[in-house]
């Protein structure tokens, strides 16, 4: 669970997305992340469906660290895209 919020990022740059603009963003305004897609990495029981600007997640979730004082929360969700199939991602939510 705690290796998530570093994992995500990883990967993010590894396929050549910019991260510095959000990592930027969180330091300056201090912003506590939150997380509950660990366990979920590759297996995520959330939906998600395309809308416009972006996609409705639909989930359930049991926990989540320091969701009490969290600004910004990490959790996964799985998109059925049609034309790569089922994908689980990563979202980054206010």
């Amino acid at each position: 669970m705690h290796t998530h919020l570093v994992g995500t990022n990883r990967v993010v740059v590894a396929q050549g997305a910019p991260v510095a603009p959000v990592l930027e963003r969180i330091a300056r305004d201090q912003l506590v992340l939150v997380t509950n897609g660990g366990v979920r990495l590759l297996d995520s029981s959330g939906a998600a469906r395309r809308v416009d600007g972006g996609f409705r997640v639909t989930a359930a979730r049991l926990s989540a660290v320091d969701r009490r004082m969290g600004d910004l929360l990490l959790t996964s969700a799985l998109y059925d895209d049609p034309k790569d199939g089922p994908t689980v991602l990563h979202l980054l939510c206010r």
